[in-house]
């Protein structure tokens, strides 16, 4: 039976880049670099005047939409931030066994199934192990034996409905 178990420190700057690298993730670079373009675009055919409907309900739901993932991005950070303030070491220590990946801090402690996992976001400094679509685990790459990642992705790849992981 394979069981590792690591402990992490958490801190302002993990949690950030955590978040950052799981909404670029999820928004996608494409994206991220046609937003500005669009921007410009939309904002130069209303400063040189081109009225149409089309510019406004452009310039409108591009604002309702960078306003919205502001919204949400700054909400799940001040969720994370609140968590670690309420923690008195700020460190967890998180288990990986055959069943699941265990957690447990000063907090409390859950046990998910592997089953519950839908992807490895892969990244140079962590890994993000996705579950429920928004939530995920943070797992500085420091911290993670190589024997622990090879567990870690067999067990998400034959999860049901697993997607491919992403490296980054």
């Amino acid at each position: 039976m394979n069981q590792f178990e690591i402990k992490i420190t958490y801190n302002r700057s993990l949690i950030r880049r955590a978040l950052n690298h799981y909404f670029i993730s999820v928004i996608g670079l494409p994206l991220l670099f046609i937003t500005p373009c669009l921007a410009v675009l939309l904002l130069w055919q209303y400063c040189i005047g081109v009225q149409s409907a089309w510019v406004n309900i452009g310039l409108f739901l591009f604002s309702v939409a960078i306003a919205l993932l502001a919204i949400v991005y700054l909400v799940r950070l001040s969720q994370s931030e609140t968590f670690l303030s309420k923690m008195a070491s700020a460190t967890a220590i998180v288990s990986f066994s055959n069943e699941g990946v265990s957690t447990r801090s000063d907090l409390g402690s859950s046990t998910l199934a592997w089953s519950v996992f839908e992807k490895i976001l892969k990244f140079n400094d962590m890994w993000l192990l996705v579950y429920a679509r928004s939530g995920f685990i943070t797992l500085p790459l420091e911290s993670l034996s190589n024997e622990c990642r090879v567990l870690i992705e067999t067990k998400v790849s034959v999860a049901p409905d697993c997607h491919a992981s992403r490296k980054g």
